[in-house]
């Protein structure tokens, strides 16, 4: 068993080497397949008719198994690494499924040099980083039984700086990762990037820059092109059915804005952060990111096809009912009706 309790997992990624600019059809992407659930949402005489909550959806057929994800701890060391994928080898082998792990680094520091591990001031160079995320692969390729796993290493936006060089050296640790475990003859390991990408972090503008590149550099895009799965929040977005006219949520972040980081953006891919539905005075975060994806459907040319959430054991919305809430809220509007894969779950602090 791992040293943090891990259990289950949800439906992964294709098969390694399988990441295409092509594969990104919302009619065949990594969210599943779509509800043919038809509501009301309708143009008239040019006024958009704002839809209403469906009366008692029954709610999805069936709940994916719970993936684990982790915070990397100043504490954990290569061996912890180790331990934790050969769990999650273990374990899909036990319930016959692939998995999806994002292990997340924390802000990278403004001289590029490493990373600030999560709610610490630890630091760690890339090259830990790369480490740590290696040994998992290895771990989780030595107690594999024939099952891939899609390793994510992740970051943030929550440094003093966010920019295309950055952005760039993020994607050269996340190639350092695949490159290692496609050396070592990792064939049931697929690695992608990942990112917590979040308004009360700092600017879009930044994070734009981050991902496809400025003046400092060619950002993400220009040294890595493989997913890139938000796991980020919708801070201050709409919580209300029918607000998804691109409105502004917080500074330079508008609905539009997390559409793109979750989904618009060449390698991005959806796993959003809901912690809560409103319980305990907090957002509706299943109601923002269902808003979203409408305001993508409806003024961006795609809904978002959500991989799976990304819940918190901790939290007042329990994984389960997380999942439940957000397939209920995209399955209101026919716009945005699918059944997302995968059920993620992140270890707290």
């Amino acid at each position: 068993m791992s040293v943090r309790g891990r259990r289950a997992h949800s439906g992964g990624l294709d098969t390694p080497g399988t990441f295409r600019a092509d594969d990104k059809n919302p009619s065949a992407g990594l969210g599943g397949a779509f509800i043919g659930r038809l509501l009301v949402a309708a143009l008239c005489a040019g006024a958009i008719i704002l839809e209403m909550p469906a009366a008692a959806l029954a709610g999805p057929s069936s709940i994916p198994p719970i993936d684990d994800s982790f915070y990397v701890y100043p504490g954990d060391t290569p061996s912890t690494a180790y331990t934790l994928g050969c769990d999650q080898g273990n374990y899909d082998g036990q319930v016959n499924q692939d998995s999806v792990v994002i292990l997340d680094f924390g802000a990278q520091t403004s001289d590029s040099s490493g990373t600030y591990l999560p709610s610490s001031s630890t630091f760690w160079s890339n090259g830990s980083d790369e480490f740590y995320a290696a040994n998992f692969a290895e771990g989780y390729q030595g107690c594999n039984h024939g099952k891939v796993l899609t390793l994510a290493v992740a970051t943030n936006n929550d440094g003093s700086v966010t920019d295309g060089h950055l952005g760039a050296v993020w994607g050269t640790v996340v190639q350092a990762v695949a490159n290692n475990a496609q050396q070592s003859g990792y064939v049931n390991v697929s690695v992608a990037g990942a990112g917590d990408w979040e308004a009360g972090f700092g600017p879009f503008a930044h994070l734009n820059g981050w991902v496809n590149g400025d003046g400092s550099g060619g950002g993400y895009v220009s040294t890595y092109s493989v997913p890139l799965f938000d796991f980020g929040s919708a801070d201050g977005c709409p919580q209300q059915y029918g607000q998804y006219q691109n409105i502004q949520c917080t500074g330079d972040w508008y609905q539009s804005s997390n559409w793109y980081a979750a989904w618009g953006w060449g390698p991005a891919y959806a796993t959003p952060e809901i912690y809560y539905n409103g319980c305990d005075g907090n957002a509706a975060q299943d109601l923002q990111w269902g808003m979203i994806s409408l305001e993508g459907a409806v003024y961006q040319g795609s809904e978002i096809p959500f991989t799976g959430p990304m819940t918190s054991a901790g939290t007042c919305d329990t994984p389960v009912d997380a999942y439940i809430d957000l397939w209920n809220v995209i399955n209101n509007n026919s716009k945005t009706a699918m059944t997302p894969s995968s059920l993620l779950q992140i270890t707290t602090v």
